[in-house]
């Protein structure tokens, strides 16, 4: 064999092994550098989060992060993908590079850091938009960031009526995503889901069904004040209402001020308390004033309707006599929010009130559960 052959041979060889270690030369490792106009800062989500030489499972670990770990990112991202089951939840996305606070670089999973607060940079949007679709599907993501970024643009009532009302329709298609995909298997250990609540302003999450699932509750605190901050005072007034009917609290409840919940999925209905009534007045008064959030008041109409003619369980906390006092005053009202349809069936259940075994009315339970 020649010097000239042999020396061949060994620069192929250096040139082979040199470019498989290299990140770059694999396309699907090909990093693109974002434009920064601010340091994107994040924490580690997890107990011990590697950090790599470079993107990918098979690259060799730099240091281990604990959870809480300050980083800003390098404005690098890798568009390769790994996908890892975390929590109970299976998280595909990108790497992304990082830097630690004494200046070390390397690079990190992207479902394993959280994005601190709502920001904006190139780095957050891309992995924001990386989550929501790999979550929720290649259609939703467009979605949801038009939502969040309507409810950042609030300047009127009208705007916000606008998202008010397209926001709660695809909270619930969101929420149908999370039952299905989100499986909590440590109560110690939950899973980091702060980048939906990110993307959903308005929202909080919270924990349901005995802790075995979440949702996003609609966060009146927040709306309120957001409400303040408009030019007309319509939303004020509608946000004041909504308050009302969940009893005063800041966060959405799944019972209004008209029902008491005695168990994990149910309760009574407080009709004979005067909650109905009251409730009634409050959107007379909106409905007369003003044009907007009319279809969220008639929903919830709709739904103080159903506790009267149609509960989902017929258990009354009060005696007939107090329930038949507070549907005459309701009738008595002549309320226009009301049809003539649904004030002749408001007549016909009160009859059934005379005689409750009949029509399987249970009555004076929340006597019973003092």
């Amino acid at each position: 064999m020649t010097n000239s052959f042999s020396y061949y041979i060994i620069l192929v060889l250096v040139l082979f092994f040199g470019c498989k270690n290299d990140p770059s030369s694999d396309p699907d490792k090909f990093v693109p550098v974002l434009p920064q106009d601010t340091l994107t800062r994040m924490v580690v989500a997890l107990e011990n989060l590697r950090l790599r030489e470079a993107p990918g499972t098979d690259q060799a670990t730099v240091a281990e992060l604990k959870q809480d770990t300050e980083l800003e990112t390098t404005g690098a991202i890798s568009p390769l993908k790994t996908s890892v089951m975390i929590r109970g939840v299976q998280r595909e996305e990108p790497w992304i590079e990082v830097k630690t606070s004494d200046g070390t670089k390397g690079w990190v999973f992207g479902g394993g850091v959280k994005i601190e607060g709502a920001q904006n940079t190139p780095v957050a949007s891309v992995l924001r938009k990386e989550r929501l679709a790999n979550f929720f599907g290649a259609e939703k993501p467009r979605q949801i960031l038009q939502y969040r970024t309507d409810f950042n643009s609030v300047e009127n009532p009208r705007d916000l009526e606008n998202v008010f009302i397209r926001g709660t329709i695809l909270r619930d298609s969101l929420v149908q995503t999370m039952r299905e995909k989100i499986e909590i298997t440590d109560h110690e250990k939950l899973p980091d889901l702060s980048w939906i609540e990110d993307a959903m302003p308005g929202f909080t999450l919270g924990m349901v069904a005995e802790g075995t699932g979440f949702y996003l509750f609609q966060d009146y605190g927040k709306m309120k004040a957001w409400a303040k901050e408009t030019t007309a005072k319509e939303d004020d007034a509608f946000f004041e209402f909504i308050s009302f009917t969940n009893s005063g609290q800041r966060i959405e409840s799944f019972y209004p001020v008209w029902f008491e919940q005695t168990w994990d999925y149910g309760g009574i209905s407080l009709l004979g308390e005067g909650h109905h009534l009251s409730t009634l007045k409050h959107m007379e008064k909106l409905m007369a004033e003003q044009e907007l959030f009319r279809n969220p008041i008639l929903k919830l109409k709709m739904r103080l309707l159903k506790d009267i003619l149609n509960p989902f369980t017929p258990d009354y906390g009060y005696s007939a006599e107090k329930i038949i006092k507070e549907i005459d005053e309701i009738l008595s009202s002549d309320f226009k929010v009301l049809s003539v349809v649904e004030k002749k069936k408001l007549e016909e259940r009160k009859k059934q009130f005379l005689d409750p075994a009949k029509f399987g009315l249970k009555l004076n339970l929340k006597a019973t559960n003092s």
